[in-house]
């Protein structure tokens, strides 16, 4: 079985290929083969790029899975955010952004810092992929998933996990 994480920086999945940035451009042509790989995997990478070159990598990543293959990316969530205004998620990531913590604050983070070029909101990810032809599309809590994906997400260990789960949108699909 083959697996491939997207973006993984130093936080390598056991039994996965691990690839940054730099190893593999998600802005290009993926290298490898049609319908190749069992499973991919992104998780706060998406934002990094602009919407056309994110199109453009979940394109790839249908091109490259076999049929039955599975997908699973993780945004930081826009709307999650905003709709939570969870007041221990404020005062965390206040901490880990040092900001003012004013919902102001927060939403400028997640939009314009970080070297964030994309906005995502778990619902369009949604819409994205099913338009891309990905079947059996949903919205998982992180560290949850109907395709057995569960407790992936890596990105608690560099902001923790009450932020991390609070801002994470978890979207999976089947090729």
């Amino acid at each position: 079985m083959r697996k491939l994480q997207f973006g993984a920086g130093t936080l390598n999945i056991p039994g996965f290929e691990n690839f940054e940035q730099a190893q593999v451009d998600i802005t290009k042509t993926l290298p490898f083969g049609d319908g190749s790989i069992d499973v991919v995997f992104a998780e706060m990478v998406l934002e990094h790029v602009t919407p056309k070159e994110a199109w453009f990598f979940m394109e790839e990543a249908h091109r490259i899975l076999k049929p039955g293959g599975l997908i699973r990316l993780v945004i930081p969530d826009f709307l999650r955010c905003w709709k939570l205004r969870d007041p221990d998620w404020l005062r965390v990531n206040q901490g880990v952004t040092n900001n003012n913590g004013t919902m102001r604050d927060q939403m400028k983070s997640i939009i314009v810092c970080h070297g964030h070029q994309g906005l995502w909101s778990s619902e369009l990810l949604q819409c994205a992929l099913e338009a891309i032809g990905f079947n059996h599309v949903m919205i998982q809590e992180a560290g949850q998933s109907g395709l057995g994906l569960e407790n992936m997400e890596q990105h608690h260990h560099s902001v923790g996990k009450q932020v991390a789960w609070a801002e994470s949108g978890c979207v999976e699909g089947v090729r």
